[in-house]
Protein backbone atom coordinates (compact mmCIF):
# COMPACT_ATOMS: atom_id res chain seq x y z
CA UNK A 1 0.00 0.00 0.00
CA UNK A 2 1.73 3.68 -0.70
CA UNK A 3 1.79 6.13 1.37
CA UNK A 4 -1.26 8.16 0.51
CA UNK A 5 -3.19 5.48 0.57
CA UNK A 6 -2.06 4.58 4.20
CA UNK A 7 -3.30 8.33 5.05
CA UNK A 8 -0.10 9.97 5.27
CA UNK A 9 0.06 13.63 4.22
CA UNK A 10 3.39 14.31 2.60
CA UNK A 11 3.28 13.57 -0.95
CA UNK A 12 6.30 12.61 -3.09
CA UNK A 13 7.48 13.97 -6.44
CA UNK A 14 7.58 10.38 -7.58
CA UNK A 15 3.57 10.19 -6.43
CA UNK A 16 2.59 13.27 -8.14
CA UNK A 17 4.71 11.43 -11.48
CA UNK A 18 2.62 8.76 -11.11
CA UNK A 19 -0.57 10.45 -11.12
CA UNK A 20 -0.06 12.56 -13.68
CA UNK A 21 1.00 9.61 -15.98
CA UNK A 22 -1.55 7.53 -15.08
CA UNK A 23 -3.96 10.84 -15.67
CA UNK A 24 -2.02 11.43 -19.14
CA UNK A 25 -1.36 14.83 -18.32
CA UNK A 26 1.97 16.84 -17.26
CA UNK A 27 2.55 16.92 -14.03
CA UNK A 28 2.51 20.83 -14.02
CA UNK A 29 -1.19 20.10 -14.82
CA UNK A 30 -1.79 19.54 -11.43
CA UNK A 31 -0.78 23.03 -10.07
CA UNK A 32 -2.12 24.93 -12.20
CA UNK A 33 -5.80 26.39 -10.88
CA UNK A 34 -9.29 26.14 -13.34
CA UNK A 35 -10.51 29.04 -12.42
CA UNK A 36 -7.21 30.82 -14.13
CA UNK A 37 -7.44 28.33 -17.32
CA UNK A 38 -11.16 28.90 -17.56
CA UNK A 39 -10.74 32.97 -17.83
CA UNK A 40 -7.23 32.64 -20.34
CA UNK A 41 -9.35 30.25 -22.48
CA UNK A 42 -12.65 32.92 -22.77
CA UNK A 43 -10.45 35.76 -23.80
CA UNK A 44 -8.36 33.95 -25.75
CA UNK A 45 -10.15 30.97 -27.07
CA UNK A 46 -8.29 27.99 -28.72
CA UNK A 47 -8.66 27.93 -32.03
Amino acid sequence: MGVVERGESNVTLATLVALAAALEMPLSALFVDPAVVAAVSEVDPPT
